[in-house]
């Protein structure tokens, strides 16, 4: 049975074919991992409406006067409040409204009755319903256009700009999703997206209708929420569905920029066919220059782009009429090459991400077209993505006519009657039996539909006009309100079933997944979409030995090429040969010297973790076993994602996973494997002998010690060929320990590799030595103040000791000092309010001029961790920047774009916290070619709001913005990071933050703590998203503020009262007299001399901290600290001893041979012990004697001593003095 529905929308919409469009239908609402795009207290009944809200009765007031609405009652004649006026369609004129007073006395009236309708009621419409619905409904006046397609331009998420510079035309991404989700008041760490696709007929009201749902699920924010523009058959302008996330075959903004680029145009919109006076069209102008510039610089604002290798761009010697941008943009991206990207690129993004797909049509009569259409659009995503756990959901928008009758009411379900209608038909047949033949039973229509969505419904929508009655009006705000909450229980059931197979993207993996979905459609767009591959990168580092065997399988699964092969029984296979190497990996890391019950523990727990690891290979990386009917082609899906049956390159098939697995084997043959190895010395033989024989010295790993399988590398090894990773337990385990246990030395990788340096070493930190911390706050420009503050430092240490000899971790935040990295961007002038509006495309500077910089200042190869290779020479020379040196460790701190929470880019790696339900905070590749480089990890923690773009890491397509948008003063993540570094470890020695700056009195030298009153006030209107980028970009007081309560909460909540770290960290600063921005090159100069003069021992301006008399002593004593904290005691000296005399070893940490060392150690040096008695807080002290008659330290920096310790309890210190520190006496390290 065939619908007869008329052809007339309720909009008038003129939209181009084969549009698509993303809507975030819900607008403003924060999106949150339980409450995602529903409401919380939706029933499951799709008329679950009751709960929408109405816009202030200001808002009815001044929308009922725009549209013409009287406000008067047409009996009594008077005003009333809109709350007190309805609409009667059955006592009275229709379109009049009638105070409810006069209503309630209307002999003519019959009003509903609890117990039901009678016969003749009167259908009555509250005013306010109305005048909304008659908001929704409206075209936007002609006046506006211009300015609301403007704006809309910058709305895009994804498309393909008009002109574009290149070999290639090329895909852009803007930062939109972030921006719409940054717009919750509160937002959480982690939001969960739900995306809803609406696509449709050519002038079906798409446009329409998300904007009504939009502004309608946030009446009391219609004016902040960003809202589509539909089109006019009269537009010279483009639809929203030109600029969404999957614009139309007609490039991005092309009418839009030729409308801008027309002289007087805006006034011609606002003001047609009416001459006026010069100034006003310069006014005009201005105007209408300012939104051409803003479309412009969004263009430019794309955070992400993809070349179209397969594209081509149309270059002419010809100016066209859009000349002013040819300048910029010179080539045309050629009619075909955007059909291709509509017809098969964004079918394939929109089918893999969506939650649910949204058809719109004014023409149910031709349900077989309609839904074929539907049915070859999903195909063409279906038979190319592979491992897609989820379809989305499919919902049909019928816009029919509906009598004055039925108005709201449509006979029977709609859907059952689709259903039935489409079943009629020859396409239904020819599916139904291609289905069946694949093994799939296929009863009805539903059925079908279900082999490429995941769940099917319509909804219908009365057709009406802007003059159309009350009761009409009001109905089709009452269907939108149903259309929505379908929506928003699709999304959520789509959603569910999403967390069940653990498939569930947050903003920051969604980012990355379409980034490297488009990488691999820009190279070919037939190519299909393997989401298992394409998400292999983000599993996080493995804690356990499960997890690293896991992770080792499916590394070597890559090497042989498992993931691609067409022939069964390669992975049995695989892990049959992997055996031996597991067992000899276990025995070898066996606490051998331990009892043999406690060997025995050790041994069963390694054997449980390596039947997990095998269960969890299985599960994650064995491909499913069924071949297709030829025999020749391979099942493509893993065991998670084998919901919907085999997949082959091109075909579907029903059937279960089919795996040869066989765990009971694989723990025989490991027992056995064991129980052949009686030595570690044997264990490490076969343990060299099988990763030959298996190509596991072809697999490169940064995340997993390819020798125990249980701990993350901490130093990457120069192994001829493929440099492998080895952990410090490893390294002990395997190496020569020297100079008091800071130099590990070892002669040849344990995988049995050649060392291209032959014999190779590394310091370390001496487990004997507590760690030196330093944090550095974020402040850009403002960061001289910090090279101030550690030159001073370095010239208070002297001894020609640098900075990084001097500090064990040194943590930082967002700083960029080069004058090149805040290049501005061309014909930026904005004014801080515009700003603030727009923050995430009105960045001031230049990517190229801080990508340059950064480039140019760390070299555009070197990676931060592991191996350093050159890339000017062709033999690309080896260095151990990962070992073989004495490295301070370094991180800097970032966000990736959509969490909450800091990450952490350093030069060293460890463990992750095996307690932390989340994953570790810190990044860490796999492969360095994954990794980062030294510019990248500056770039990605120097992101500045409002300055700068966010960063996308061109090899993960992750995305980062500054790293001072969650740690700006990142001293507590420094602490927590060294116990994770060093979790065995003495309490730290000293840990210094040092700030920014802050503005002071100069004469009391107080610090001013007051914020910049517009930014604060502004700030308040700002959801909390925007408010903590504000404060980084422009608030240099409240940024300040912050950093200083990190401070004071890290000393409240990390050291104990009283305890020895407490007087040991110190928070230096500079106290300046006035106010400079996070990018005020032109104060760095006077920037540079305020921090000198401040930092003199002659100083003028009082320092800040009343408890030292200066900067200047406080930096001395700061130094005192750091040089005493360079020698440690190896020995035993407790708190409780008897007495007499003990022997030890003092160590200096400087490397041997250095001008350093050597100047330091000529110094008469004095050494004592202090013993503090707990009961009566007397001291006894006692001198520290050198056993060498040669001189008191070697050549190995070793001084052996001998001191005499009191018998009882005391708290006892070795300490040391340097002659010019006037009777100061410091303790050493470890104490």
């Amino acid at each position: 049975m065939a619908f007869h529905d008329s052809d007339v929308s309720f909009t008038t919409d003129t939209e181009t074919d084969d549009e698509t469009e993303i809507g975030l239908v819900q607008g403003l609402q924060p999106v949150r991992r339980e409450d995602v795009f529903y409401r919380r207290d939706a029933s499951r009944s799709p008329n679950a409406a009751a709960a929408w809200q109405l816009p202030p009765s200001a808002f009815i007031r001044f929308h009922a006067r725009r549209l013409g609405i009287p406000l008067t009652c047409w009996r009594c004649g008077q005003n009333a409040s809109p709350r007190d006026l309805v609409f009667c369609s059955g006592c009275g004129p229709s379109h009049d409204p009638i105070c409810r007073g006069c209503l309630a006395g209307n002999a003519r009236h019959f009003a509903r009755s609890s117990s039901g309708m009678p016969p003749r009621a009167c259908a009555e419409v509250d005013f306010r319903d109305y005048v909304f619905a008659r908001f929704l409904l409206r075209n936007p006046a002609p006046g506006q256009r211009m300015e609301l397609h403007a704006d809309d331009v910058t709305c895009t998420w994804m498309g393909v700009p008009v002109f574009q510079e290149g070999p290639s035309p090329q895909v852009h991404v803007w930062p939109r999703l972030h921006e719409l989700l940054q717009r919750a008041r509160d937002p959480p760490d982690r939001q969960y997206p739900g995306l809803v696709s609406f696509v449709g007929d050519t002038g079906s009201g798409k446009s329409t209708l998300v904007r009504a749902m939009i502004q309608m699920s946030r009446p009391d924010e219609i004016d902040q929420n960003t809202v589509p523009v539909p089109g006019l058959s009269s537009d010279q302008f483009d639809s929203t569905n030109c600029e969404g996330l999957a614009g139309s075959d007609r490039p991005i903004a092309q009418r839009d920029l030729s409308s801008l680029s027309d002289p007087h145009s805006l006034y011609q919109a606002r003001c047609p066919d009416r001459p006026a006076e010069a100034s006003v069209y310069r006014r005009y102008q201005s105007e209408q220059d300012k939104l051409r510039g803003n479309v412009e610089k969004f263009l430019d604002s794309a955070h992400n782009r993809v070349d179209l290798k397969w594209g081509r761009l149309r270059y002419s010697n010809t100016r066209s009429n859009l000349q002013v941008f040819e300048s910029r943009r010179e080539g045309l991206v050629e009619s075909e090459t955007r059909r291709t990207v509509v017809k098969r690129l964004y079918p394939k993004i929109l089918y893999a991400f969506s939650d649910v797909v949204c058809f719109v049509t004014n023409n149910g009569r031709t349900s077989d077209v309609f839904l074929s259409r539907l049915i070859a659009w999903a195909k063409e995503g279906l038979d190319r993505i592979f491992n897609q756990s989820v379809k989305p959901a499919l919902i049909i928008i019928l816009n029919k006519n509906v009598d004055a009758e039925g108005i709201g009411h449509t006979p029977g379900n709609p859907t059952e009657q689709l259903l039935r209608s489409f079943q009629t038909t020859e396409e239904y047949e020819t599916l139904r039996n291609f289905w069946i033949n694949q093994g799939y039973p296929i009863e009805n229509a539903r059925d079908l539909l279900h082999r490429y969505y995941s769940s099917f419904s319509v909804v219908v929508i009365p057709a009406a006009t802007m003059n159309c009655s009350p009761a009409m009006a009001t109905a089709v705000t009452r269907s939108i309100k149903t259309l929505y909450t379908r929506i928003q229980l699709a999304a959520k059931d789509i959603h569910e079933q999403k967390m069940r197979h653990n498939a569930e993207f947050d903003l920051a993996t969604l980012d990355a997944y379409l980034n490297r979905s488009l990488d691999v459609l820009g190279v070919d767009h037939r190519s299909a979409l393997d989401l298992h591959s394409l998400g292999g990168d983000d599993t996080s580092i493995p804690k356990r030995f499960s997890g690293h065997m896991e992770a080792t399988m499916d590394s070597l699964t890559k090497v042989h090429q498992l993931d691609a092969a067409r022939y069964v029984g390669a992975e049995q296979q695989l892990v049959e040969d992997f055996v031996p190497f597991v067992a000899a990996s276990i025995v070898a890391q066996l606490p051998w010297n331990a009892p043999e019950e406690t060997r025995s523990k050790a041994k069963e727990a390694l054997v449980n973790e390596a039947q997990y690891g095998l269960e969890l290979f299985r599960l994650r990386h064995w491909r499913c076993e069924a071949r297709d009917r030829s025999g020749k082609r391979r099942c493509k899906n893993y065991l998670p994602t084998h919901d919907q049956g085999h997949q082959f390159d091109s075909q579907k098939a029903s059937g279960v996973h089919k795996c040869s697995w066989k765990p009971q084997r694989f723990l025989e043959k490991l027992r056995r494997e064991m129980g052949r190895l009686q030595t570690p010395a044997q264990a490490m033989e076969q343990l060299a002998s099988v990763a030959r024989s298996i190509k596991l010295l072809e697999v490169q790993s940064q995340r997993t010690c390819l020798t125990c399988l249980s701990n993350c590398p901490t130093n990457m090894l120069p192994c001829r060929g493929v440099e492998h990773g080895i952990c410090q337990a490893c390294l002990e385990r395997f190496s020569i320990l020297g100079t008091g246990g800071s130099i590990l030395r070892i002669d040849q990788c344990p995988l049995g590799c050649p060392l291209k340096t032959g014999t190779w070493s590394v310091r370390i930190k001496p487990k004997a030595a507590g760690p030196r911390i330093l944090a550095l706050d974020g402040g850009g420009v403002r960061g001289i103040v910090q090279l101030c503050i550690l030159e001073a430092i370095e010239r208070a240490v002297g001894y020609h000791i640098k900075i990084d000899e001097l500090f064990d971790l040194v943590i930082g935040t967002s700083t960029a000092l080069a004058k090149k990295a805040f290049t501005p961007r061309t014909g930026l002038g904005n004014p801080i309010i515009k700003s603030l509006v727009q923050p995430f495309f009105s960045f001031r500077y230049t990517s190229d001029g801080i990508n340059g910089a950064l480039q140019s200042a760390f070299g555009e190869d070197a990676y931060l961790f592991g191996p350093k290779r050159s890339g000017r020479s062709r033999r690309k020379s080896f260095e151990a920047s990962a070992g073989g040196v004495d490295r301070v460790k370094v991180g800097v701190v970032t966000t990736r774009l959509g969490r909450g929470r800091p990450c952490l880019i350093a030069n060293y790696s460890r463990n992750p916290a095996s307690q932390e339900a989340e994953d570790d905070y810190l990044l860490r590749e796999d492969k360095q070619g994954d990794d980062f480089k030294v510019w990248e990890a500056a770039r990605a923690t120097a992101s500045a709001p409002i300055h700068f773009q966010s960063f996308t890491h061109s090899a993960t397509q992750r995305t980062y913005i500054d790293g001072g948008v969650t740690r700006n003063n990142p001293v507590s993540l420094a602490f927590a990071e060294s116990n994770k570094i060093w979790p065995d470890s003495p309490p730290p020695d000293i840990l210094v933050s040092i700030g920014t700056g802050i503005v002071v009195h100069s004469e009391s030298g107080k610090w001013k703590r007051n914020s910049s009153m517009t930014i604060e006030s502004l700030k308040k209107f700002l959801p909390g998203g925007y408010r903590k980028q504000v404060e980084i970009g422009f608030d240099m007081a409240k940024s300040t503020l912050d950093c200083h309560k990190a401070w004071f909460d890290f000393g409240r909540e990390w050291i104990p009262r009283g305890s020895r770290l407490r007087k040991n960290s110190h928070r230096l600063n500079v106290g300046l007299l006035q106010r400079v921005d996070l990018d005020d090159v032109d104060k760095m100069e006077m920037l540079l001399n305020d921090c000198r003069n401040y930092l003199d021992r002659k100083a003028t301006i009082p320092y800040y901290i009343k408890s030292y008399n200066s900067a200047f002593q406080h930096i001395q004593v700061v130094a005192r600290r750091l040089i005493a904290s360079l020698f440690y005691f190896t020995g035993t000296i407790q708190d409780r001893m008897e007495g007499g005399d003990i022997r030890g070893t003092i160590y200096c940490r400087l490397v041997p041979d250095t001008d350093s060392a050597t100047s330091l150690l000529q110094e008469n040096l004095s050494f004592r012990l202090r013993q503090d008695c707990w009961t009566d807080g007397t001291s006894t002290i006692s001198p520290v004697k050198y056993e060498d008659e040669i001189g008191p330290f070697g050549e190995d920096l070793s001084a052996p001593v001998a001191v005499r310790v009191a018998e009882g309890t005391y708290q006892r210190f070795i300490e040391v003095n340097l002659p010019h520190w006037r009777g100061e006496w410091e303790p050493i390290s470890g104490f």
